[in-house]
């Protein structure tokens, strides 16, 4: 048996974790480290630190229940087995179960589930010594429909934080409104817009790609560019995180995403 091991911050982490805002929009581009970053907060959580050390915003450690919400099972798989299955699984204090995708430091659950419909109404229930929800890649599910009618709501009972991780996604999310109609961009890049032009109080944004990375060279990053030869759209979102409103392969696949495109970028916070 030994400890539980947790991924030691980079900086550019650290500082995030740092801020005090209860609410924090991480639009962060691919391979900066989003999930292990919001599990460490999970466990140990987040925010300024009184003087017995213990921070604002409480997770595992101080003794509450974190709730994990992915866009799909795979998603979800992916994270629980690189990120929270190896550290859990026969740490001091710790259970796992892999059919549930939860895992315990002493009786304090983090659960995992997908943003599937079917999910929300067992979900509503969980608000009861709720410290925290992560949103992982919330600009790919119905994030509106999903903060609405489950995860707000939620928050209310212990006055809970919400992390949310995810690159950016000018396209449709999922969400569909009362007359039928789908809407652009997603609703993760609605509110880092809305947050930038300050309309969201109590919130705060970083931006962030593979860059930021220390454990990134630049020979490794310019190869992950690369990747994206002539999916310019998506090498702007996936890679640089970038805001991006209409534009091909958006509302009009037909048109010139190099020519019927208006771009937002802004700097980081």
């Amino acid at each position: 048996m030994s400890a539980l091991q947790i991924q030691r911050l980079f900086p550019y982490q650290a500082a995030d974790k740092a801020r005090g805002e209860q609410f924090k929009l991480k639009r962060w581009g691919r391979r900066t480290g989003k999930s292990r970053d919001s599990l460490h907060c999970s466990v140990v959580g987040h925010g300024p630190t009184d003087e017995n050390g213990q921070p604002k915003w409480p997770g595992l450690a101080q003794g509450k229940h974190v709730l994990w919400i992915g866009p799909d099972y795979t998603q979800l798989s992916t994270v629980w087995l690189e990120e929270i299955y190896p550290r859990f699984n026969g740490a001091d204090g710790c259970e796992t179960n892999e059919n549930d995708m939860s895992a315990w430091l002493g009786d304090n659950r983090l659960v995992m589930r997908t943003a599937k419909r079917e999910n929300w109404k067992a979900m509503r229930g969980m608000g009861k010594n709720l410290g925290g929800v992560v949103i992982d890649e919330g600009a790919h599910m119905d994030l509106e429909g999903l903060l609405t009618d489950v995860v707000l709501p939620l928050t209310l009972d212990e006055d809970a934080w919400i992390i949310f991780g995810s690159t950016p996604n000018a396209s449709h999310d999922g969400h569909v409104d009362e007359e039928g109609a789908k809407r652009t961009p997603s609703y993760f890049n609605i509110l880092c817009e809305q947050q930038i032009k300050g309309e969201m109080p109590g919130w705060c944004q970083s931006h962030h790609d593979a860059r930021s990375n220390p454990k990134i060279s630049k020979r490794a990053f310019d190869r992950l560019v690369a990747t994206y030869a002539n999916q310019q759209v998506k090498l702007r979102q996936e890679v640089y995180a970038e805001l991006l409103r209409g534009g091909a392969g958006f509302a009009f696949p037909e048109l010139d995403e190099l020519v019927h495109q208006a771009l937002i970028s802004p700097q980081p916070i």
